[in-house]
């Protein structure tokens, strides 16, 4: 016979065990405390260029103020694998300066890092290439990355590409000239 708790216990179970498994935003990743085929740490954008990355393959990003650094995030993950450039910790890595992310290839993240204190000069901050897909931006943040002059010209987000995903992200603060975040559309359906 069943009782009418087990269910109940089970479930609550099921959540405990859920729930605890998840990182706190504030904790400090080491190359020991997450899963991936390979693990690489890098302090600059010459860092992330060097790197040969591979399916499943986690790019940690050191906390710290990242100054003029643009960044190209350009590999090729699968669906069961993707290719994940994170912050060391979220919200301690900030891109500062005239610093920038342009994401091209498949199956990429981009997660937890802070765009502050700077501005690009007409290039777009977060950049999603045509050539791009099921890519995805989550826990970002981009907060008054403006340029001296408000006529200047550009998108905090550009997504060309196709099936990206934004989660989890903030934007504040935009006073220059063009949209804050912009879809691009192709000539044929998708």
């Amino acid at each position: 016979m069943i009782k009418k708790n087990s269910g109940i216990a089970s479930l609550l179970l099921l959540l405990a065990v859920g729930t605890s498994c998840e990182k706190s935003p504030a904790e400090k990743l080491t190359l020991n405390s997450i899963a991936c085929v390979q693990c690489h740490s890098i302090q600059s954008a010459a860092d992330l260029q060097a790197l040969s990355l591979q399916p499943g393959d986690t790019v940690i990003m050191k906390s710290g103020q990242w100054t003029n650094q643009e960044l190209t995030f350009s590999a090729q993950g699968t669906k069961q694998q993707p290719i994940v450039l994170m912050a060391e910790q979220r919200g301690a890595v900030i891109m500062k300066g005239t610093s920038s992310v342009s994401i091209t290839g498949q199956w990429l993240v981009v997660d937890g890092l802070v765009f502050q204190d700077g501005y690009t000069t007409g290039k777009n901050v977060v950049d999603f290439t045509s050539s791009s897909s099921n890519c995805r931006l989550t826990n970002t943040s981009i907060v008054d990355y403006n340029p001296p002059a408000a006529t200047t010209d550009y998108r905090w987000v550009s997504i060309n590409g196709s099936y990206h995903r934004i989660d989890h992200c903030y934007l504040k603060g935009k006073t220059h000239q063009g949209p804050t975040m912009v879809v691009w559309g192709t000539s044929k359906p998708m």
